[in-house]
């Protein structure tokens, strides 16, 4: 049985495994999904914002 509460989008799913236990990055998942917890934390500058993400 596949539980209800995962998600169905990939990006979502990538997400999750990235941030859940802190930022691990995963080389698999590409530069977007792992530099969007930096971004979002505005730890990284603006321009990965507007020119990566």
């Amino acid at each position: 049985m596949i539980a209800s509460n995962i998600s169905s989008d990939w990006a979502d799913r990538a997400l999750s495994e990235i941030t859940t236990a802190g930022d691990q990055p995963n080389h698999k998942h590409g530069v977007e999904i792992n530099i969007a917890p930096l971004a979002d934390a505005e730890i990284v500058p603006k321009t990965v914002d507007d020119d990566v993400l």
